[in-house]
């Protein structure tokens, strides 16, 4: 079930990057990257990412939330998913 929540919180985060005119190129892109680096982590045939997501989604909630407090919150819930799977 926490899987399935993830999934859908990553779908989420996919879909306001893509509606954020704000974000500048390569804000897009580590988020995106971003994106990359959980689906590894959840798939467990992959090999870990040199970054640990966790982390990231950290960095990114302190960068955005003053600038994007919608984005922010889809990252803390990104960041709370995360932690329910032992992440």
């Amino acid at each position: 079930m926490p899987d399935r929540e993830l999934n859908a919180l990553l779908e989420d985060l996919r879909r306001a990057v893509a509606q954020s005119e704000e974000l500048t190129d390569d804000q897009r892109r580590r988020l995106r990257s971003l994106d990359q680096q959980i689906r590894m982590r959840l798939d467990e045939t992959q090999p870990e990412p040199e970054e640990d997501p966790v982390e990231a989604v950290r960095q990114y909630i302190d960068q955005f939330q003053r600038s994007h407090p919608t984005l922010t919150l889809t990252l803390g819930r990104v960041l709370d998913a995360l932690n329910k799977i032992g992440i």
